[in-house]
């Protein structure tokens, strides 16, 4: 009759609280499907009184039940393994913590152990108490729609990252186990699995922290070697934006030679003399707008972004303050500021809904020197800002690239310079300072020129 009565209002009850709990942290609900949830509790519930009625010990009855419980959830809830695997650790790590916590709390009132396990009263009370809190902390998360993924990269993830999660998830459930076990040998002389005299939770800990830590190197080479494309890859792009600079520019001089030809055939002087002013003119602004930038390879560079600006009916701003230009950092370095910061401010301007606009301003002070990249267009929100810099992170709608502006970071912190960034009122701009190597300059006039 006992047996029946734990079955009836502790095991069922406590099976359905764990499971309600877990999937709470995934913002999953056990009874999307009342009958599977049922099931799924009232089997879980079965496997608790075997347990409990074999008097199996510690470790092997919650490696039983965890065993279960995955099964369950992948054969009758129908989740992938991986989810299964993440809700029955989710599972156990809580109903643990929760356990540890009420133990503790009736200590600290006097009770013991025994008095608490034995006495039906102080049993059941405790059991009560048990599943009100596991309940009350599981309707927070379902109330809040919780989902702990929302705080991990949303970017798709190496499988090696993956798998880094869920031996991490493995080795946070043992770890709770091994918690357990010591309060239990501790209050009631449990005996510890032993293995080469040392207990067989603590071997598996230190395999799947061995593990873990293997995977986690694997992914951040994984991650180095895509950063390394990505970053080659943007070279080639940049590469590729000048050879079409110069493939446009050759068309389109030939095309001014024919026009001219036709015009000297006609022999229309003076149309043909407002024609070569005009040209003039235009290409005297192009010069000058780029006269203050003494690297070649960063002229290059903004020599194309200027031609896709043109390309796409974008103004752009150019404003060179500056004697040193950033001389002490790599120029490698100083194209990719440049390079993925104007690539973004371009496709962010294109999405304005008035003139679009480019703006760079380079400058430098007596304290620090200075990038300033501005454009109008989609903005970033709010709550999103701090993560711009997170590798893998990307505001793009289709979820492709997060490294450009990883990487920018990464330049301006291995030069000790800071960066802010602000997005609103549909502009969106970067500051970028670096500490001044010098306590000279020697300032140049401004170049401004607007096309």
């Amino acid at each position: 009759m006992q047996a029946i009565l734990d079955f009836i209002l502790v095991r069922i009850p406590q099976a359905n609280v764990a499971l309600f709990i877990g999937m709470a942290v995934f913002n999953r609900s056990l009874m999307y499907n009342w009958k599977r949830g049922v099931t799924v509790s009232v089997l879980f519930g079965v496997a608790f009184q075997v347990a409990y009625l074999f008097h199996i010990d510690h470790e092997s009855k919650m490696l039983f039940l965890f065993s279960c419980v995955f099964l369950l959830i992948t054969f009758l809830l129908k989740e992938k393994w991986g989810m299964a695997l993440l809700i029955s650790i989710s599972t156990f790590v809580l109903i643990t913590l929760m356990e540890l916590l009420l133990i503790l709390s009736f200590e600290w009132m006097g009770f013991t152990y025994e008095q608490m396990t034995q006495n039906p009263v102080t049993r059941y009370t405790g059991m009560a108490l048990y599943l009100l809190i596991c309940l009350g902390l599981g309707a927070i998360m379902r109330r809040y729609r919780f989902d702990i993924r929302r705080i991990m990269p949303r970017k798709k993830t190496s499988g090696y990252l993956s798998l880094v999660i869920l031996v991490g998830g493995i080795e946070l459930f043992l770890m709770c186990l091994a918690w357990m076990n010591n309060f239990m040998q501790y209050y009631l002389s449990h005996e510890f699995v032993m293995v080469g005299g040392v207990p067989l939770v603590y071997w598996l800990i230190l395999i799947f922290f061995l593990l873990m830590m293997s995977l986690f190197v694997k992914h951040l080479k994984v991650r180095v070697h895509e950063v390394e494309e990505m970053s080659q890859l943007f070279y080639e792009k940049n590469i590729r934006e000048l050879i079409k600079q110069i493939n446009l520019t050759k068309d389109d001089a030939l095309r001014h030679y024919r026009t001219l030809d036709q015009l000297l055939d006609k022999k229309d002087y003076e149309v043909m003399g407002d024609y070569v002013h005009q040209l003039l003119r235009d290409a005297t602004a192009s010069q000058k707008l780029l006269s203050g930038i003494k690297n070649p390879a960063i002229s290059a560079l903004l020599q194309a972004k200027l031609t896709a600006c043109d390309t796409a009916g974008i103004s752009f701003h150019l404003q060179v303050r500056t004697e040193t230009q950033l001389d002490f950092i790599k120029t490698y370095d100083v194209i990719k500021v440049l390079g993925n910061l104007l690539d973004n401010a371009i496709r962010a301007s294109q999405q304005a809904t008035d003139q679009p606009y480019v703006k760079l301003i380079w400058q430098e002070t007596e304290q620090k020197h200075s990038l300033y990249i501005e454009n109008n267009g989609a903005t970033i929100p709010p709550e999103k800002l701090d993560r711009v810099w997170d590798l893998g992170y990307s505001t793009k709608p289709s979820g492709d690239g997060g490294t450009g502006l990883a990487i920018v970071k990464k330049v301006i912190d291995q030069y000790q310079g800071q960066v802010d960034i602000h997005s609103a009122d549909g502009i969106t701009s970067f500051h970028i300072t670096f500490p001044r190597k010098k306590e000279t300059t020697q300032n140049v006039g401004s170049h401004a020129i607007m096309t």
